[in-house]
């Protein structure tokens, strides 16, 4: 029996881990919901870090709302033009641990510990011109080993 309830542990959890990605990769967890319009604010700074840093980060779109099927969550993700791995996180497990606030907001790791959480940038406070580019900066430190510039910045989106 207690096999029994080791595997299905494992089989649950399994999807929410955020261990130490792959060597020599960090992990950038980005939370969003189908029914927040804000996403579309950084549909262009995004899809240019998901290109940039493909062979370098490991990216996740994190669907937390129990409203979000996933027919809706595919057609999110082809509307965008993101191709990255995406879990639903409907037992708030990634969102009680990494703490979010608003659908957009990204959560970068490396080795399991934290180092920015937050916006991806500000485009939303400037009227769509972006003057800070937070998680590009962020994953530029990481991957230079360097300390991250700003490790939080608020994000502009819908209440998680």
């Amino acid at each position: 029996m207690k096999s029994l309830l080791l595997a299905i542990a494992i089989v649950i959890t399994a999807g929410f881990n955020i261990k130490a990605a792959a060597p020599g990769k960090v992990k950038v967890y980005l939370f969003i919901q189908t029914r927040c319009p804000c996403i579309y604010s950084h549909k262009e700074t995004f899809g240019k870090l998901l290109k940039t840093y493909r062979n370098q980060v490991e990216f996740t779109a994190v669907f937390s709302d129990s409203k979000d099927s996933d027919k809706d969550i595919q057609e999110l993700m082809r509307d965008l033009g993101w191709k990255m791995p995406y879990v639903r996180d409907t037992g708030h497990r990634l969102l009680m641990r990494l703490h979010p606030r608003v659908s957009t907001d990204v959560v970068l790791l490396d080795a399991g510990k934290v180092l920015y959480k937050g916006a991806i940038d500000d485009g939303p406070s400037n009227m769509g011109m972006v003057k800070h580019f937070y998680l590009q900066d962020a994953l530029e430190a990481c991957l230079q080993h360097l300390p991250v510039p700003v490790p939080s910045a608020p994000g502009k989106g819908c209440l998680l």
